[in-house]
C-alpha cells in the first residue's frame, strides 16, 4: 500500500526546515529505526529515522529544499 512519509514537528519555535540530506533513494528499502534523512533547523541538524519498514517509492523533496513540518516528503511502500 502506497502512503506518504511527512516530515515530523520538531521544533516548536520554527515553521520549515532544510532537508540537508537524504540517506535512502528510490527503490531502496529501509527498516524502522533506520536514517532516512538529515534535516537542519535553527542551524542544527537533526536525524530522521524511519517509523516503520519501506521501500522508498519517490522522493518528493530535494536537497537543499525548504520544507514546512507535516509535509509529505517521500512516497513509500509498506514492506
Amino acid at each position: 500500500m502506497e502512503k506518504y512519509v511527512k516530515l515530523p514537528e520538531i521544533s516548536k519555535k520554527k515553521e520549515k526546515a532544510i532537508l540537508c540530506e537524504w540517506c535512502a533513494t528510490p527503490g531502496d528499502i529501509i527498516h524502522s529505526g533506520e536514517l532516512l534523512c538529515v534535516i537542519e533547523v535553527n542551524k542544527v541538524t537533526e536525524e530522521i529515522y524511519a517509523e516503520y519498514d519501506m521501500e522508498i517509492l519517490c522522493l518528493l523533496i530535494e536537497e537543499g529544499d525548504e520544507v514546512a513540518f507535516g509535509e509529505n516528503i517521500a512516497k513509500v511502500r509498506n514492506v
